[in-house]
């Protein structure tokens, strides 16, 4: 699989774009509707900025990790979960397993809280972790309480400093 990055040099994305405090600034104007001065991107159907280069589109997080750091990772988390905020300090390079255990709660949680929910069988909480395609069975609960807490400690013990609690 070609990588659309690879033309991309970092000179040139430092021709095109200035950083600042998350954004990044049109530096050369490209058109009547990229002007220099300009933040750029637009919002994607995914919630993630992008921004078109010799007519291929960018997420505006990517291009800002490798502004700062040189090099396009394979993926690039963002540490609070929210794909608008692009300030480097919020980003880092990240596997898609550790991308992954970042994702916020789905919308289809029923318990309120991640990796808990309620078994019918047993009449109780279950806890359970999943970590490169396995699932880790933690336990059952009496309480949602005791549950929550197993699934605190057991993701920050799996996914370490990519835990994700909400």
């Amino acid at each position: 699989m070609a990588n659309i990055y690879s033309n991309l040099t970092l000179e040139r994305a430092h021709e095109l774009f200035e950083y600042r405090d998350g954004d990044l600034i049109r530096k050369i104007t490209t058109s009547n509707n990229a002007k220099a001065g300009q933040t750029v991107g637009c919002l994607a159907s995914n919630g993630y900025l992008v921004v078109r280069i010799n007519n291929v589109l960018h997420y505006v997080h990517r291009l800002v990790f490798f502004m700062h750091h040189g090099f396009f990772p394979a993926y690039v988390d963002h540490i609070d979960g929210n794909p608008a905020n692009n300030r480097i300090c919020n980003l880092r390079q990240s596997t898609n397993q550790q991308n992954s255990c970042n994702q916020r709660i789905k919308k289809a949680n029923k318990s309120g809280f991640k990796n808990v929910s309620w078994s019918k069988e047993k009449n109780k909480w279950v806890v359970r972790v999943q970590t490169f395609g396995q699932v880790v069975h933690v336990g059952y609960f009496e309480n949602l309480k005791d549950a929550v807490d197993a699934a605190i400690i057991s993701r920050n013990t799996i996914h370490h400093e990519f835990a994700r609690h909400s």
